[in-house]
């Protein structure tokens, strides 16, 4: 009962059983967890990263496109998550035939 231990909340108790039963029905279902592990840790260090973006570029998205566009390593990183995208699209369109 690590997440009572920590706060001593009943509401926290309630939420590790919450969760336990997400993933307990994702894995009857054979959804894959890792991408949803991946997401909720990744998910937050981009939308921190996000908004520092766009306070410096002051909130426009025209100017967060054009400062995109001009980084070598952005434009890599655009590609190779189209090209991801594009190869689960097709294989789930492969797999229909």
């Amino acid at each position: 009962m690590g997440s009572y231990a920590i706060n001593m909340s009943v509401v926290e108790i309630m939420l590790m059983l919450g969760i336990g039963l997400i993933g307990f029905l994702m894995k009857e279902f054979d959804v894959p967890r890792e991408p949803l592990v991946l997401g909720l840790v990744l998910g937050s260090m981009a939308e921190g990263e996000l908004a520092r973006a766009f306070s410096l570029v002051h909130g426009s998205v025209p100017m967060l496109l054009k400062s995109m566009a001009r980084s070598p390593l952005s434009l890599v990183i655009i590609a190779l998550t189209l090209l991801s995208l594009w190869q689960g699209v097709r294989k789930q369109f492969l797999k229909k035939k």
